[in-house]
């Protein structure tokens, strides 16, 4: 029944989606070159790092490119878990486990209010705790607030925070701020002010998306946001313990 009740908003968003369109205008995409399978399987599965990427000129002698990878440790391909959620599980497809997959294809898709994603102008936070597989002394995140699973850009995050834990119980802000259009489609590095030492979970919240004037817009406003709220991915860079 309650799938049923979130199936039924998902087509609701889908009108209203169509509708800020027209309101709202064309909203950018970007999305980056995945590198090859054979790269990927050693990197994501094996160590749990994503790929540097640079520009090589080949000549006729040769050419020698030299790249620093650095470990994802929210990777769920390096051991990084979903250890605690709220709002409703779209999953497979839409669930919090695809913020931490590596991927800037797929999205953690929630709601702004309750879990049938009736459109509200009340936002109530969302958020996912990811489970490293060692301690970590973060020196940095890395998110990309994109929407996506349907959604329209409206739905991306804007307000958020970061909190970090060394067992899971006592929490430590870490960051805080705001996502806006300019940051959609790409990884934002997001620097830590404290809570960076023994980090075992890191907590990500959402506290509002980009909609504009949330609460005037919405609920009866046309854009999904109203209804919605995504994010595609989080990193965790730093070194292990």
């Amino acid at each position: 029944m309650a799938r049923r009740t979130a199936l039924k908003a998902r087509a609701r968003a889908a009108r209203r989606r169509a509708a800020e369109a027209v309101a709202a205008g064309p909203e950018p995409v970007a999305r980056p070159v995945e590198p090859d399978d054979g790269l990927r399987a050693v990197l994501d599965e094996e160590l749990g790092r994503l790929p540097a990427r640079g520009t090589v000129t080949v000549t006729k002698a040769g050419a020698v490119k030299n790249f620093t990878v650095r470990r994802n440790w929210a990777a769920s391909s390096g051991g990084a878990s979903i250890a605690d959620f709220n709002g409703p599980d779209f999953g497979p497809a839409c669930g919090p486990p695809q913020v931490i997959d590596t991927s800037q294809a797929t999205v953690w898709g929630s709601t702004t209010g309750n879990d049938a994603g009736d459109p509200t102008n009340v936002f109530v936070p969302k958020f996912v705790v990811i489970a490293l597989p060692a301690a970590v002394d973060v020196t940095d995140f890395a998110v990309d607030p994109t929407a996506g699973c349907g959604d329209g850009g409206s739905a991306s995050t804007g307000d958020f925070r970061i909190e970090t834990s060394p067992n899971g119980t006592t929490w430590t802000q870490a960051a805080s701020g705001t996502f806006t259009l300019d940051d959609r489609g790409r990884l934002n590095t997001v620097t830590p002010t404290a809570g960076t030492q023994g980090v075992r979970f890191v907590r990500f919240t959402i506290l509002g998306n980009q909609t504009p004037d949330f609460a005037t817009n919405c609920p009866g406003g046309a854009f999904s946001g109203c209804s919605f709220t995504d994010l595609t991915e989080i990193e965790v860079h730093g070194a292990g313990n």
